[in-house]
């Protein structure tokens, strides 16, 4: 369970309760600073081990193919994904890493693959499951993914290179590519 500090501050003389803590320092150990005005109050929360996708300092690159891995169908836009999305990473257990950590997890390339565009945000930052569910959900952005169990086992091998849990995962989804969790 996450830890959430409120902080309460009154507004006077022009100083904001930020000026009282170092945003940035929250920010790089994994925090999210926030503030909600109410009349003259300003209360503050520190969400500690909120997710932050700049906590992990992904060096984006373009892929040398038009080729996306998911559908293996040309791309009118490739981009990079995630196979384990950094989302999906911190929360099953990359918050309490070091900042070298995520860095290293963001661009470890055998976490990579090439992807169109629309397919990419379509998958977002779900597992397997809801992947394959989004990939024919009916609102019009359906794909068939050919490579499916060749993602759920480039899945499966991220995740345990990196001693991630698989909680929040379907047991059935990778059973049906012979992948035991």
């Amino acid at each position: 369970m996450k830890y959430i500090l409120i902080l309460a501050a009154l507004l006077s003389y022009g100083t904001l309760a930020s000026d009282f803590y170092d945003h940035k320092a929250l920010t790089e150990k994994g925090e999210t600073w926030a503030q909600f005005g109410i009349g003259s109050l300003i209360t503050s929360a520190v969400v500690a081990g909120s997710y932050n996708r700049a906590q992990f300092y992904f060096q984006s690159y373009k892929p040398d193919t038009s080729i996306g891995f998911y559908t293996n169908q040309t791309c009118s836009s490739i981009n990079i994904d995630h196979v384990v999305s950094l989302k999906d990473a911190h929360d099953s257990g990359a918050s309490s890493w070091s900042t070298y950590k995520k860095r290293t997890f963001a661009n470890d390339k055998a976490n990579h693959v090439p992807s169109c565009g629309r397919v990419k945000s379509s998958k977002g930052s779900v597992g397997p499951k809801d992947f394959l569910r989004r990939s024919n959900d009916g609102k019009g952005l359906e794909y068939k993914i050919v490579r499916f169990c060749e993602y759920v086992e480039k899945y499966y091998a991220v995740k345990l290179k990196y001693e991630l849990s698989f909680g929040a995962n379907s047991k059935a989804t990778f059973q049906s590519c012979d992948v035991a969790i």
